[in-house]
This record gives C-alpha cells, sequence and structure tokens, in this order.
C-alpha cells in the first residue's frame, strides 16, 4: 500500500484495503513482523544451501541438505513436518472472506484427501449453490469424482491456464 500511497489519495486506499489511516500511518513506523523475519531467515538459509550445492540439486535434494544443517522445511510449504514423517495439507479457502472453511490432512496428497476438505467447507458455509471453486490442475482437483461432487453440490469450477503461478497464491499464507 506504501507504494500505491504515491498515485492515490490515502482515505481511497485505506477504504479499499479495509485499514484505517491510523493503522497504515503505524504499520509505517513498525518493523518486519516475525513472520516476514523467519521468511528473510529462511531465505537465507536457501541461498546459502543452494551455493554449497553448486545449484545443482533440485527440491528434494536441497530440502535434505537444509535438514543436514538443522533446517526443516517442506519442498511445498503445503508439507508440514511432524515427529512421525511428514504430513499434507489440504485447505479451501474463501476468497471474499479470506478465512479457511475446510481443511484435512494426511500422509499423501490424494483425490480423498481433496473431497474431505471440501465437504468441511460445505459443513462450515453451509449452501454453496452458485460458488465459484477455483483451484489449480492438479490430478485430484481434476478427478472424475471430485468434478461430479462439485457438480452435485452445484459449485462452478475454475482451473487457471498450465503453468500459472499465480493459481495458489491466495492459498500460500495457509
Amino acid at each position: 500500500m506504501g507504494q500505491m500511497r504515491l498515485d492515490y489519495l490515502l482515505g481511497v486506499l485505506c477504504r479499499i484495503m479495509g485499514v484505517s489511516a491510523c493503522g497504515f500511518y503505524a504499520s509505517c513506523s513498525r518493523g518486519p513482523s516475525q513472520r516476514a523475519q523467519e521468511e528473510g531467515r529462511l531465505e537465507i538459509e536457501i541461498r546459502a544451501a543452494h551455493q554449497r550445492t553448486r545449484g545443482t540439486y533440485g527440491p528434494e535434494r536441497l530440502q535434505r541438505d537444509l535438514a543436514a544443517h538443522g533446517v526443516r522445511i517442506g519442498v511445498h510449504m503445503t508439507y508440514v513436518p511432524t515427529d512421525e514423517g511428514w504430513l499434507y495439507r489440504v485447505g479451501h479457502k474463501d476468497l471474499c472472506t479470506r478465512k479457511i472453511v475446510g481443511h484435512a490432512m494426511g500422509e499423501r496428497m490424494t483425490r480423498n484427501l481433496v473431497i474431505e476438505s471440501l465437504l468441511r467447507a460445505v459443513e462450515t458455509t453451509g449452501s454453496c449453490i452458485g460458488l465459484l471453486h477455483h483451484s489449480d490442475k492438479g490430478s485430484q482437483y481434476c478427478s472424475h469424482e471430485y468434478r461430479k461432487m462439485l457438480d452435485r453440490l452445484g459449485m462452478k469450477t475454475s482451473m487457471s491456464g498450465t503453468g500459472n503461478c499465480y493459481d495458489n497464491a491466495p492459498m500460500e499464507s495457509f
């Protein structure tokens, strides 16, 4: 919002972003959040691992190198490390309220895991007739069973083009 402040009135920006002018000015004087600091540290660790491996490792091998140096992360941030191994986490987000309305965790990313999350979202939100369901082109979301479930629920489907890096952008913080 700070960059757009040069081109737009503060009142308009605050109204669109849903923040007060006091909140905007307070955020300008605050330092980076703890999460931003952790992400900065993680980026440094990843760059160091990339240099150690002469840029020749893919994500899985890079993950193992980081683990050997005491840094545990998932290859995709949707994987969660536990004492018993990695769990895959899937969620459904209402883009209007920006709230997670359904989620599920399992050992593998399967069609059933995605369906479980969808059903929890339906329980949470109630009627979903006419809602737009957007996803990437993962095989779980393209499966006949999942698409039939969306049709039965009265939801419309939307998928971005192949290789669109913005497909999962709203879910990255999940």
